[in-house]
């Protein structure tokens, strides 16, 4: 699970505009999925996002730490292979950074899959044997994505009250 905004020139009014519409859409797209999960995701989901603006690239990460504080990390930037000098060592680049992205989507989705599951087993507990509390449950695969991280850049953090 993740975003993209894609923009064609390189302005930094642009940058900030699309960088400004992909915060709010993946902000929305996350609490969603909180929602969705019933909560049980909040500390452990991340929604990749990534800004192409000309042939930049920029990969985050967006995560809810506390009511209404959403945390924004960049995880990766590289550039698309422009010429044919070097295009052996920018395609590995490339692919490297793609599979990076897909990583984290695929970890975010795997999450969110085995959260609704367990959420659907509780239910099924609480109707069949209502004497029984389920134990809450473990994000396996959402935490692996740190060990991705490719940039060294210090989170961006910003304070929104859930829409």
């Amino acid at each position: 699970m993740g975003q993209a905004e894609f923009g064609r020139c390189v302005a930094s009014k642009k940058f900030y505009h699309d960088k400004t519409k992909l915060l709010l859409n993946g902000k929305s797209q996350l609490n969603d999925l909180i929602k969705q999960s019933h909560g049980t995701l909040q500390s452990c989901l991340k929604l990749c996002l990534v800004q192409v603006l000309g042939f930049e690239a920029i990969v985050y990460t967006l995560s809810l730490e506390a009511k209404g504080f959403y945390v924004l990390r960049r995880v990766s930037t590289f550039t698309f292979p422009e010429r044919s000098k070097g295009l052996g060592a920018a395609i590995k680049v490339l692919l490297k950074n793609l599979m990076l992205f897909k990583s984290l989507c695929l970890d975010s989705a795997e999450s969110f899959i085995d959260s609704v599951n367990h959420n659907k087993k509780r239910i099924r507990n609480i109707i069949c044997h209502p004497s029984t509390t389920p134990s809450p449950p473990v994000a396996s695969h959402a935490m692996r994505s740190k060990s991705l991280s490719l940039d060294s850049t210090p989170p961006f953090s910003f304070g929104m009250e859930k829409i």
